[in-house]
């Protein structure tokens, strides 16, 4: 038999919101690990606790891809801009 449901609604308490936090944190970084390595996919997750405290991960890969991807939307908007100030129409 599985766990029952739980209603996703803020925890009121503080301390159990933290552990809360602390625990589903390790889960959800485990798993992002866990989805890089199994799949050999480019993961990266970016947590911030209600403290502003920073958490992260990146799969080894992750840089090169969100840079390439960077890369692409500046010489995207390059573009469009120079349409844009000649006066020429994007169809």
């Amino acid at each position: 038999m599985g766990r029952g449901k739980i209603v996703i609604r803020r925890i009121d308490n503080s301390t159990s919101r933290q552990v809360t936090f602390s625990k589903r944190r390790s889960g959800l970084l485990k798993k992002a690990k866990e989805l890089a390595i199994l799949c050999d996919a480019d993961v990266g997750v970016i947590i911030f606790s209600s403290t502003s405290k920073l958490y992260e991960y990146s799969s080894t890969r992750i840089i090169s891809s969100v840079n390439r991807r960077t890369s692409i939307l500046i010489a995207e908007t390059s573009v469009v801009s120079v349409f844009h100030y000649s006066g020429n129409k994007l169809d």
